[in-house]
């Protein structure tokens, strides 16, 4: 039998074709073992940092959640507040409205804005304000806000109704300072009766009257209420009084029992000018003579007819 002889390039190149293992690393095997068993398996200590830090953030927020729901309930208002009515000292106020009424403008005035919830972003001389707008017959409206409790008190005082003017063919209730506060016949019949009392008069000068304006000067409606006091002094009766529109600081009042008027102004006292008329009548008297139109007592110390 005969054998080949292998070349040796052959054989060489056969030998490095062979692959040999690499060494057993037992370090590496086991980080690897390791690592696929831990990602399998939580490790208890941190678990339990993990629920212990879970639950302390859980009660920081509950508490932070009671704090302050705690502070918005102490500073919250309620928008239906209790009203309370203050009476003028010495003198007898005739409310125009009924409490429900007063109750209801000022809830709707608390309603009109968010500030208006809290009490620290309530703004009580601007509230009193648009209540006095709303409600033209109120004085003074003060408002206390209750430290504990959470409905506001509003102390209203109203201005005293003194005369009932007659514009255009509308009655207006006119308070102490000439203002138009309410339409006479706006009110319920209650308050209409009590306001029967009231010195009537008549504006004809045209005017347009707006509620909550003033429509008379306080020197005007001073006068007429002075003239008046003069005539229920001495038992005489008027039974109307005249604005007359081209002469705004005149007055013409028609006497009970006479077809004439006697005409009057405003810048000289009422007292003196009552008193001429009241001569002038008595001495017409004995001579048997009567005015056709009117007295004239305008002007000082001087007495006319016609």
């Amino acid at each position: 039998m005969k054998f080949k002889k292998t070349k040796p390039e052959e054989q060489k190149r056969t030998v490095n074709s062979i692959q040999r293992p690499a060494p057993y690393q037992y370090r590496a095997v086991r980080s690897d073992r390791e690592r696929r068993e831990n990602r399998g398996t939580p490790n208890k200590k941190h678990s339990a940092e993990t629920i212990g830090q879970r639950f302390e953030k859980i009660l920081t927020l509950t508490v932070i959640a009671v704090i302050l729901g705690s502070f918005l309930y102490l500073f919250w208002l309620n928008t239906s507040p209790n009203i309370r009515f203050v009476e003028h000292e010495g003198s007898q106020v005739v409310l125009l409205r009924q409490t429900e009424e007063y109750e209801s403008g000022a809830r709707d005035l608390l309603n009109e804005s968010v500030f208006s919830r809290t009490k620290l972003t309530f703004n009580s001389v601007k509230f009193s304000e648009q209540l006095k707008k709303r409600f033209p017959e109120i004085a003074t409206a003060t408002v206390t806000i209750p430290l504990t409790g959470h409905k506001p008190l509003i102390d209203i005082q109203a201005k005293e109704a003194k005369l009932l003017l007659l514009v255009n063919g509308v009655t207006y209730v006119i308070d102490q300072d000439g203002v138009a506060v309410a339409r006479l016949s706006e009110l319920n019949e209650s308050v209409q009766s009590d306001l029967s009392t009231l010195r009537r008069a008549e504006d004809q000068s045209g005017l347009e009257v707006e509620q909550g304006r003033q429509v008379m000067t306080s020197e005007t409606l001073k006068f007429a209420l002075q003239i008046e006091h003069q005539y229920v002094s001495t038992n005489k009766t008027i039974t109307k009084l005249v604005l007359p529109g081209n002469k705004p600081n005149e007055f013409h009042i028609y006497e009970q029992d006479s077809n004439y008027f006697v005409k009057y102004v405003v810048t000289r006292p009422a007292s003196e000018q009552y008193g001429a008329n009241v001569a002038l009548q008595e001495l017409l008297a004995k001579q048997g003579k009567v005015p056709a139109e009117y007295i004239d007592v305008r002007v000082e110390g001087k007495a006319f007819y016609k």
